[in-house]
């Protein structure tokens, strides 16, 4: 009953809708209750059991000591809990605690839980169906320098986002790039890196590895032979491609595959989770080929809604089998939806674009859209990083219309062609 406990390495948020954990060991989100909030924001200082049930008591909470021990072991499989072995705090970081709920938002999360940053429009190649429209002669100027992201990362530190995605042309040649990825583990961002770098060595790999806080890292496959291949993305690119994930998988990095699928790959499916699994790679996604960036080219390889019924059904049936693993909970909650035949969960989605209510992105050139799709048209550029604070951008009232449309249809996507009837 002396055993003392404290939180670990996580981050808790106090929202209006739920309390929110983000587990920075297992890299996981995961929603609890008040009194659960109640309990673990107590045990950012080391407690015993007794000692916790005395506090919970001022805040007229009485719970048995056999549902605390309960409640200890469950939060415990995860490292959520931990025992106290050198009677030091906790690494956890506990976020709007002192904030009135009559204060809250209410149509938004309080602080984005994700932030895109796009930090380079350069990259070798010039994929044939590059949303970004990357290209080694892609236009850098006025791209934010090292200085100038530690500003806005320390920005993002404070605004309590719990996770960053750095993608774009090929953020590997951007430069000081390992500079600006160190200072956002330093400062405990969650971070998903999306690289395609044809030049990834060894020595590479390892530095990635040495990554603490790195949640994920997503590399390109989108056909299972050289020619198919090579015909979207570059040439050599396949060849490189299979070599770039072995060196990851050798270096025991979990990293996800993401492949684009379109009318001329989309019966390659099998082929490409087969490969996939070959490599070692941990997860596997799939997206559709959208109409932007450089779609016009690729217009007539859209996917028709029929199409799109066939990716999702194969995909889920791959989940089910166990021959695709995935994070996302849609794919694992809807397992038994494999063998339905009028399952289409996301018919007419190709044109959907996020309401904003809990991510956003920041170009390399300091202003911000709510997503990669509404850059590359252009539509609904927000403010500045560099005048601007995130949690000013975040709560910028060009956005409150639209933000509102998540309690009219409880969606958080939009169709963008209705976007100019909220903002």
């Amino acid at each position: 009953m002396n055993t003392k406990f404290k939180l670990w390495n996580i981050i808790l948020r106090k929202e209006f809708f739920w309390w929110i954990i983000y587990n920075h060991t297992i890299k996981n989100y995961k929603q609890i209750n008040k009194d659960a909030y109640l309990i673990l924001r107590l045990l950012n200082k080391p407690l015993t059991i007794n000692e916790l049930i005395n506090t919970l008591k001022l805040s007229d909470l009485d719970i048995e000591i056999q549902d605390l021990e309960k409640f200890f072991n469950d939060f415990s499989k995860d490292k959520t809990i931990i025992v106290d072995s050198d009677e030091s705090d906790s690494e956890a970081m506990i976020f709007f605690d002192n904030i009135d709920y009559k204060d809250m938002k209410t149509d938004r999360l309080n602080a984005p839980t994700n932030m895109s940053i796009y930090i380079t429009q350069r990259c070798p190649k010039a994929c044939k169906h590059c949303v970004s429209r990357s290209a080694p002669n892609a236009p850098h100027d006025y791209e934010l320098n090292k200085e100038q992201w530690f500003k806005v990362l320390k920005d993002i530190r404070n605004s309590w986002v719990t996770t960053i995605v750095i993608s774009w042309g090929e953020p590997m040649i951007k430069e000081n790039i390992f500079d600006i990825i160190e200072e956002a583990d330093r400062l405990k961002l969650s971070l998903i890196l999306l690289s395609d770098y044809d030049e990834m060595t060894e020595n590479i790999a390892n530095r990635i590895k040495n990554i603490k806080n790195l949640e994920d890292f997503q590399v390109s496959l989108d056909w299972a032979t050289e020619k198919t291949h090579d015909w979207m993305r570059w040439e050599w690119s396949f060849e490189k491609s299979k070599k770039r994930m072995k060196l990851l998988a050798n270096a025991w990095i979990k990293y996800t595959v993401s492949s684009v699928i379109h009318k001329n790959n989309l019966f390659e499916l099998e082929s490409m989770v087969k490969l996939v699994n070959e490599l070692w790679a941990t997860f596997h996604y799939i997206s559709p080929l959208s109409p932007y960036g450089r779609w016009f080219f690729m217009n007539k390889y859209l996917l028709s809604d029929d199409e799109l019924k066939i990716l999702w059904q194969s995909y889920i049936k791959y989940v089910r089998d166990w021959l695709v693993r995935t994070r996302n909970s849609y794919w694992v909650n809807n397992v038994g939806k494999a063998d339905d035949k009028d399952f289409h969960p996301f018919k007419k989605s190709l044109t959907l674009i996020s309401n904003w209510f809990y991510n956003f992105s920041v170009k390399w050139q300091w202003d911000c859209y709510l997503d990669s799709k509404l850059w590359s048209s252009g539509t609904l550029k927000l403010w500045n990083v560099l005048e601007n604070s995130i949690l000013e951008i975040w709560n910028n009232p060009k956005l409150d219309k639209l933000r509102w449309t998540y309690w009219e249809n409880k969606s958080i996507y939009i169709n963008e062609e209705n976007i100019n009837n909220y903002i």
